[in-house]
């Protein structure tokens, strides 16, 4: 699947709880977060150790930014593509969100992290 394909095929969804996913199967439902995570890893060609990689070496960051609607959003920005979020999914050279922050690769890697365990991502 392309960037592109995806992001035909994604619908946002409100997450029960926070935790960041990469959609790598149907249904492409998430929010904010698991929009930019899957695009980094689409963008990676599918590969986790060059995802990883881009985030670690600073070539791709993960934003914090004020939403549309006033709540807090993230957006990814890539080297060479520039800015992409779900709510303007083209990529461009300025982000269409107020930036707050970057986040820290320890705060991605443990809401990716959160994403695996079962017991968090109960339905109950």
């Amino acid at each position: 699947m392309t960037t592109q394909q995806f992001i035909n095929k994604f619908k946002w969804v409100k997450d029960r709880r926070d935790s960041w996913r990469i959609l790598d199967t149907a249904p492409y439902a998430g929010d904010c977060d698991d929009f930019a995570t899957t695009v980094l890893w689409l963008e990676c060609g599918r590969s986790l150790w060059k995802f990883w990689w881009m985030l670690t070496s600073f070539q791709a960051v993960m934003w914090l930014c004020k939403g549309p609607s006033g709540a807090q959003h993230v957006v990814l920005w890539m080297r060479g593509r520039g800015w992409i979020d779900n709510t303007a999914p083209k990529w461009a050279l300025r982000c269409s969100c107020p930036k707050i922050s970057p986040l820290p690769l320890p705060v991605v890697a443990a809401k990716m992290a959160l994403a695996r365990l079962p017991i968090y991502n109960r339905t109950e």
